[in-house]
């Protein structure tokens, strides 16, 4: 199709499509090295999964085949059709790029858990900023082709369009920089835990910072080359810039292929939020509610990054169940290492088979001694609970899980028993876990207790598998069992008044004595070993020659610490009251903030050192079977995670730990 407007040879006031030879060798190269940079995001975002980049990849496809216009244009500068090729595939690609922008910077707001910080809404920032580029999208794509219409009575109506289009972009561009520029200087004012996740953990691809520079810097060449078009618009059809196409390799071709290689080299693949998990949820390590297809139940293979997942407390507004209940979700990245391979259907369709039978009675008989030093909760142990287990599924599984833990370390011939009893175990708890979560989506009364007890019973066995400090050190999770003692605090919260109007009042009235009587009157051994924690974990927090000091500068993070410290010695206190010793085990834990979490997570060196304090305090508890070489076996993994000169920080644990002192705590 031949160009039926003026050509060349008319005069400089006419419309002609170049008023140059387009160069061959340029848009060859363009055409390679934006093929080059595209074919690369297309690999990344189906390795990483980061769908949200599909839009920066189909931007650079589009830049590559309007440089193929370029060079058809190089044979025939007159055609039309390369013409309008070139012009519109080049004019509508930045906001392409520009929209897998717009969506990185929610999702790192979310990944440092800062989303008050944010200006906007942060359910809205990326639908504002999307809108927008759509909006001068669709503007600069019509007035280039009205422009490539071939009629001269549009000419000026096309590149006034364009011009609409580029200042919208230009406008949403700004903002954006702006929503960028207060997000940054109030997470540098007062930096959330979350924000030290990439920043000093070792062995880290990419640092959210860094990321939040590439936001810059991305979102300024696209500023660079909206401004340089829109002067290009205004001098029309035989302005400066358009009588040299250098202009447009430089300030168009060049800048956009800057901002692919950018996010070749720098993408935020591990910032990722997927499908959408709220902040709220991924800093106290659990499932979100959004992410439903994630419910699923398996006990065999062991995880490799840490997605705890017990219980969601996080608020999603309208979004949350309407009987409040306490969603608890498993999903296959949080299992734990139950030995052989549990399978529903290896058990059997009566509950109370021998097996079954078996289970009970060694519980009955000599398990429920074994979970409680306290003689008056003894009883309900031996009686109630095994009566309210025959009325709840859930609870009458986690007994015999639980035995048939007990009956695998107790067991003389560990080769073949461990293997039998272990494999009830898993399959036992793999169904207690599936009646569980029903329970308590219910949010009955007539579950109350059976949901408090077996979620209790439920923290023994995942603190117990394996014991004696067979978990590998290598796997490097901290506590893995810590969403579950957690998970307690947030059941209670919701079934409080119905458990302490029934007959588990009396569990729930001994934990509170054991605190109220715990700064009473305690021996000078107790007294002196108080003193001693309280000195050692003080220096923490107060010793100015201590590495790491720019962590406790922040107040938030200093607060989290103190408290923590607080409420560890509390613990330490509450050893003395030998018949509450379980209360002990796990009330530390269960009132951790969220915060503080996060930074054991993240291997913060204070609060491994915090950590390494409870593993001592563990260590007093090895009376009872399922904690023994428990403490060892964090304590490993807490030493080797921290750096070499944080080591003396936890001499005093490590010799308690070691067997080296010894306190005379008896429990």
């Amino acid at each position: 199709m031949v160009n039926p407007l003026p050509r060349d040879s008319d005069s400089n006031e006419k419309f002609v499509f170049y008023r140059y030879d387009p160069t061959l060798a340029g848009a060859v190269v363009y055409v390679g090295i934006f093929s080059l940079t595209t074919a690369y995001h297309f690999v990344q975002l189906v390795s990483t999964r980061t769908w949200y980049f599909i839009p920066m990849a189909i931007g650079g496809l589009m830049e590559a085949t309007g440089y193929i216009g370029r060079i058809l244009s190089h044979y025939n500068k007159a055609e039309l059709g390369p013409y309008l090729m070139q012009t519109l595939l080049l004019l509508v690609s930045p906001p392409f790029l520009s929209a897998s922008i717009y969506m990185i910077l929610s999702r790192l707001m979310r990944f440092v858990g800062a989303e008050t910080y944010s200006i906007l809404p942060i359910r809205w920032v990326t639908k504002i900023f999307v809108v927008g580029d759509v909006l001068s999208m669709l503007l600069q794509a019509t007035g280039g082709g009205i422009m490539g219409s071939g009629k001269a009575a549009n000419l000026t109506l096309g590149e006034h369009i364009i011009l609409v289009g580029l200042f919208v972009q230009i406008a949403f561009f700004g903002f954006f920089l702006i929503v960028i520029i207060f997000f940054h200087y109030r997470i540098r004012r007062r930096p959330t835990p979350e924000s030290y996740k990439l920043l000093e953990v070792p062995n880290s691809r990419l640092s959210w910072v860094t990321l939040l520079y590439a936001l810059y810097v991305g979102s300024a060449f696209i500023l660079i080359r909206s401004v340089f078009r829109v002067i290009e618009y205004i001098q029309g059809n035989s302005g400066y810039l358009l009588r040299s196409e250098v202009w447009l390799y430089i300030f168009d071709g060049l800048l956009m292929f800057g901002v692919l290689v950018l996010f070749n080299v720098i993408h935020p693949s591990k910032c990722d939020e997927v499908h959408p998990v709220c902040s709220n949820c991924s800093s106290r390590q659990v499932v979100c509610v959004w992410d439903e297809h994630q419910t699923v139940i398996v006990a065999s293979r062991p995880a490799h990054r840490r997605s705890y997942s017990w219980v969601c407390s996080s608020t999603h507004g309208s979004q949350t169940s309407s009987n409040n209940s306490p969603q608890i979700l498993f999903t296959p990245e949080d299992t734990l290492s139950l030995g052989p391979p549990a399978h529903p259907t290896s058990l059997s369709s009566s509950t109370f088979d021998l097996s079954g039978l078996e289970l009970l009675h060694h519980y009955t008989v000599y398990t429920y001694g074994t979970l409680c030093a306290d003689e008056r909760v003894d009883s309900i142990f031996k009686v109630s609970v095994p009566q309210m287990a025959l009325r709840h599924d859930c609870l009458l599984r986690v007994i015999f899980a639980i035995s048939a833990l007990h009956l695998s370390y107790i067991k003389n011939d560990p080769v073949a028993a461990e293997s039998r009893y272990r494999e009830l175990a898993a399959a036992h708890l793999h169904a207690a876990i599936t009646a569980l979560r029903s329970q308590i989506l219910a949010h009955s009364a007539d579950h109350a207790n059976a949901v408090y007890v077996c979620s209790s019973l439920l923290c023994i066995i995942v603190i117990a598998f394996p014991f004696n400090g067979h978990r590998a050190v290598e796997e490097s999770r901290i506590l893995p069992w810590l969403p579950y003692v957690k998970g307690i605090k947030t059941i209670l919260q919701h079934y409080w008044k119905w458990i302490m109007d029934g007959e588990l009042s009396l569990l729930l009235n001994r934990a509170q004595q054991t605190r109220s009587h715990a700064c009473g009157t305690i021996e000078d051994l107790q007294i002196a070993l108080a003193n001693q924690v309280r000195t050692n974990l003080n220096l923490l927090l107060t010793n100015t020659e201590a590495p790491d000091q720019y962590e406790i500068r922040h107040a938030r993070t200093l607060d989290i610490y103190r408290l923590s410290i607080t409420r560890l010695q509390e613990s330490w206190d509450q050893m003395n009251q030998r018949e509450f010793c379980l209360v002990s085990i796990f009330s530390w834990l269960a009132s951790l903030e969220d915060d503080f979490v996060v930074l054991i997570h993240d291997k913060r060196p204070r609060a491994l050192v915090i950590l390494a304090y409870y593993c001592a305090l563990l260590k007093q508890f090895e009376g009872y079977w399922w904690i023994r070489g428990v403490a060892e076996t964090e304590f490993r993994i807490i030493d080797k995670a921290l750096r070499e000169e944080w080591r003396t920080a936890v001499e005093w644990p490590k010799r308690i730990i070691s067997g080296d002192l010894l306190i005379g705590v008896q429990c």
